[in-house]
């Protein structure tokens, strides 16, 4: 096992208006060079875009929740994982109003939740782990801590979220009217040939017959005990709540599709933000690969935009760990409904 120690820095004051700039640091305190994979660490902005939720933000009492981007990924590419040499430490600097909303002065603490969830020892692994995926031998790393406070004070209007901004341009654009009778509103498309919207289309309707199916199929039976734990009412309503708005948000809004590959990663399918009509397909998304099919991606996303799901697990093995122990994050969790509704 990886024997690695994380921590945060960050200057005691901040003004509103000003970027919001901390630094991580991750050190190797073993004795082998390791090959870290940097996503879901402030890490991955050095090797791509940071795009997860990896801290716990309190302003006073408060949790700020995460406003960031909600990707779905394929298996890591070699990019993807850093070099960390015995006994050294390296450091990324990040900004944390653009996934987490610094909007009133006062004190926040900010704390680790990150997760290092695979490392290699050698180089010719990083290879094996393109093609294969992640080294099933690696246990994952946990980086919690006690966390850092600073203060913020009133100066100017306070910079917005990736979340806020992707909900403001929307603003003006937001399409909504009666629901369709059992079908979907077509979809806007910006960018991509004939050929393309036409899967991405598809993929739209078929994630809400998908989608469809789960509510009529949703029930206290083992499948449902499966992938969103054992039964209690209130999280079973939740559970319908969520597919149905899902569903019946695809069928009054129109929803654009963004086939730009605009600030997309190679390793990502798609990614969208919480409260939006925009959904982001990546390079990923053309070439389905670890089992996931093109309408499960597009349930996924919905299941962010719609009904604000987190990541927190995201294979089966780990969503099905989830379930059994924490009913309470499965019903919360983006890839227990895609999941569900692919297995049926």
């Amino acid at each position: 096992m990886a024997i690695l120690k994380g921590w945060l820095e960050a200057k005691p004051v901040y003004y509103l208006g000003e970027e919001i700039r901390l630094r991580f640091f991750l050190q190797n305190e073993g004795k082998d060079d390791l090959y870290v994979l940097t996503w879901y660490t402030p890490l991955e902005g050095l090797t791509g875009d940071w795009a997860s939720d990896c801290l716990i933000v309190n302003y006073g009492e408060r949790l700020v929740p995460y406003d960031g981007r909600m990707v779905k990924r394929g298996n890591p590419l070699v990019k993807d994982y850093i070099l960390l040499r015995a006994g050294n430490t390296i450091t990324a600097d990040f900004k944390l109003h653009e996934a987490y909303s610094i909007s009133s002065p006062g004190q926040y603490r900010v704390a680790l939740n990150a997760i290092i969830g695979d490392s290699f020892s050698s180089e010719i692994d990083v290879v094996v782990a393109k093609v294969a995926g992640l080294n099933q031998d690696t246990e994952e790393v946990v980086l919690l801590g006690d966390g850092i406070a600073f203060l913020i004070e009133a100066h100017a209007e306070p910079l917005r979220t990736r979340g806020e901004l992707a909900r403001a341009l929307e603003a003006h654009d937001a399409d909504e009217g009666n629901a369709d009778e059992e079908v979907p509103k077509a979809p806007v498309f910006n960018g991509g040939d004939a050929s393309r919207q036409a899967i991405v289309l598809m993929a739209h309707n078929d994630a809400y017959l998908e989608g469809t199916q789960a509510i009529a199929r949703l029930t206290n039976d083992n499948q449902y005990e499966k992938w969103f734990g054992k039964f209690k009412s209130g999280r079973f309503n939740q559970v319908r709540r969520n597919y149905v708005n899902i569903t019946t948000k695809m069928s009054i809004a129109i929803f654009t599709y963004d086939l730009t590959e605009s600030e997309c990663d190679q390793s990502w399918y798609a990614y969208t933000y919480k409260g939006t009509q925009t959904v982001f397909i990546c390079s990923r998304f053309w070439n389905v690969y670890d089992g996931h099919s093109n309408r499960a991606v597009i349930l996924h996303e919905h299941s962010h935009a719609t009904a604000s799901t987190n990541d927190i697990a995201h294979t089966v093995p780990g969503c099905l760990e989830l379930a059994a122990k924490d009913p309470a994050n499965a019903i919360q969790n983006a890839s227990s409904y895609e999941f569900y509704a692919e297995t049926l």
